[in-house]
């Protein structure tokens, strides 16, 4: 490791000793590797970056690293803004590397930072419904539009191999898309006239079985891709709600913690081991007690009835 490398660790872990997000992470045992990667390590204690040059540090769009910007963990990253640009110093950048590391690798919310940061989760009343809701919207649909994007890419990427093959099979002549029911089922078979020749052909019968075997697989394969894009938005919008509603409850979860009094302010400055692994636990099983029957309703009300 060269001379700046540990002169910017020990920089870091100096100037980050008492910061609630570092000590956060270290109860959540990330590794030395993890915090401390050679990118972070690369920087220079007097240089400035905008957020493309943070985006690169990070391996992040800057577009993501903006949307933090718009939610209150901007007074922790704690950027310089000039007009519609920012600036970050070492130190936001790895406080960003920070917040990064815990909602991907530990599953952390914007919400537990917050709290973790001792800000209180805005309350709302809307459609008569009185809730605790995360003031981080815009961070959580940016990350639901990259989702998004990211499943809509893989399934145009699985369905143009699979026509490209069946192309290809087509293109030999060998084969015919036949109508199997008379109700549209479609299915691709062996030509007759190339079965019989086959058939007849004993020394081709290592090829028969080939062809069959092949023309299995595509069946299975065109099956598959039959399958109803409606069923399929259904299991994607179940995904989704499924999150949505392990979240909400987490949030729920965390507010009930903090009424109790079993978050003191004393706590959350000082934050223990002990402290941190009894709030996960009240968190988990509130969480398993709830989820099914918020996760019904919420299937109902949302999915059902709008098909």
């Amino acid at each position: 490791m060269e001379i700046e490398q540990i002169d910017m660790r020990e920089a870091l872990e100096r100037e980050f000793r008492d910061d609630p997000i570092y000590k956060m992470c270290l109860i959540n045992k990330l590794d030395d590797e993890e915090l401390f990667p050679e990118s972070i390590l690369s920087m220079h204690h007097e240089t400035s970056y905008g957020t493309v040059e943070a985006g690169k540090i990070l391996n992040r769009p800057d577009s993501t690293i903006r949307n933090h910007f718009r939610t209150d963990l901007i007074d922790y990253i704690a950027p310089e803004r000039f007009g519609k640009y920012y600036r970050m110093d070492f130190k936001s950048v790895f406080r960003l590397h920070l917040v990064f590391l815990l909602i991907e690798k530990r599953g952390k919310s914007t919400v537990d930072l917050l709290v973790e940061l001792g800000y209180e989760p805005a309350v709302v009343v809307g459609k008569g419904r009185k809730g605790v809701i995360n003031k981080s919207t815009d961070l959580e649909a940016g990350y639901q539009q990259e989702q998004e994007q990211s499943e809509a890419q893989e399934l145009r990427r699985k369905v143009e191999q699979l026509t490209e093959f069946v192309e290809g099979i087509m293109y030999t002549g060998l084969f015919q898309v036949i109508d199997v029911d008379g109700k549209g089922t479609k299915q691709i078979a062996l030509k007759d006239e190339f079965a019989q020749k086959l058939l007849e052909s004993s020394d081709r019968a290592a090829d028969i079985e080939k062809i069959l075997e092949e023309n299995e697989k595509l069946k299975k394969q065109m099956e598959a891709l039959e399958e109803s894009n409606h069923d399929i938005a259904i299991k994607i919008r179940k995904d989704r709600l499924e999150k949505k509603v392990k979240e909400q409850l987490e949030i729920d979860a965390l507010n009930k913690w903090t009424e109790t009094s079993k978050a003191t302010i004393l706590a959350r400055i000082f934050q223990s081991e002990k402290i941190e692994l009894e709030k996960i636990k009240f968190v988990n099983e509130y969480v398993e007690k709830h989820i099914n029957e918020r996760l019904n309703n919420e299937i109902k009300e949302k999915i059902l009835f709008d098909d």
